[in-house]
């Protein structure tokens, strides 16, 4: 599994790895997807896209 995610979130919430606790990975067919708990409290998402998925998923409407 690549770290790279959890240096995103250390610079995100401004807090150190020590801080990320309760990972669990949940991929889709275009995205990876980690869902965690920071300082045993607030439980948050991070979906990060996948190599292509900007060809297969259009981003703008996905949002509205």
């Amino acid at each position: 599994m690549n770290n790279n995610y959890i240096e995103l979130i250390c610079d995100v919430f401004s807090c150190n790895k020590t801080d990320i606790s309760d990972i669990k990975e949940n991929s889709g067919m275009t995205n990876k997807s980690y869902s965690f708990v920071i300082k045993n409290k607030d439980k948050y998402l991070i979906r990060i896209p996948g190599k292509g998925a900007n060809d297969l998923v259009n981003r703008h409407s996905e949002f509205e």
